[in-house]
């Protein structure tokens, strides 16, 4: 992860998706909506945007919407450290993980209800979802661009595979990585948390989100896991909390 060349930035940017909004800008930008631990450089490039936010809260459960949201991991700040963002995420409740593949697709998984790293089953609600955020096509983004810096994110749309009750296997964590959906996994990183797979799951009834298309695997540039639970407010020494994983045969190379 960590977009060390200008490629990812670049094919974003094709895609009509911007990836410069800062911790500090998306915080002016949406107010109490978003709360940013306080050991969150405010400068640090986030993939969440204020319209991509909005449309991910019209998709949340209503009392999970209302809720603010809090980054508790970002390969930008931690690295890619999966037993941090394990150790972040344990225990908390209602998690949305986003992230942006080499080829600039931005794309990522709800999970609601408790997290639970190195489970022995699954575990996660109906209330999950799976999602994708592109560029125009039919129905059209928001066409605002919201706060300073108008039109990052503008014109994209959000496309969102809820689950279809086909089976339970909706979100898995363990330090070998992180699953959602299954037996193919609808999105799948791997312990690198720079390798994924994306393909049509039954789970979720979805599509490969990644810009791999049927292909299925991809190379993850950048992830953030945002906490939507009932959190409260952390001052700057405060430890950040929670993480996500994967069951062993949805594993890149696993």
């Amino acid at each position: 992860a960590g977009e060390g060349s200008g490629a990812g930035r670049g094919d974003a940017s094709k895609l009509g998706i911007s990836a410069d909004w800062t911790a500090e800008s998306l915080c002016a930008s949406l107010g109490e909506s978003a709360v940013v631990g306080g050991e969150i450089p405010p400068a640090v490039r986030l993939l969440l945007s204020p319209p991509l936010q909005r449309r991910l809260r019209a998709s949340l459960p209503p009392p999970v919407a209302l809720r603010a949201w809090r980054l508790a991991f970002s390969t930008e700040v931690d690295g890619c450290s999966l037993q941090t963002l394990l150790r972040r995420l344990e225990g908390s409740e209602d998690h949305l993980l986003l992230l942006r593949d080499a080829g600039g697709a931005t794309f990522g998984a709800f999970v609601a209800g408790e997290w639970r790293s190195g489970a022995a089953s699954y575990f996660g609600n109906g209330e999950a979802f799976l999602f994708a955020w592109a560029a125009g096509g039919e129905g059209g983004g928001e066409g605002e661009g919201g706060g300073e810096g108008g039109g990052k994110g503008e014109g994209c749309r959000l496309r969102v595979f809820p689950w279809a009750r086909a089976n339970r296997l909706i979100a898995h964590a363990s330090p070998s990585g992180l699953a959602f959906g299954g037996p193919s996994c609808g999105l799948s990183l791997d312990a690198s948390l720079e390798h994924g797979t994306s393909l049509a799951s039954e789970t979720f009834a979805s599509e490969p989100l990644s810009s791999a298309g049927g292909a299925g695997d991809f190379r993850c540039l950048r992830l953030e896991a945002w906490c939507l639970g009932a959190v409260e407010r952390r001052g700057s020494g405060a430890a950040a909390g929670r993480a996500s994983a994967a069951a062993e045969s949805c594993l890149v190379g696993g």
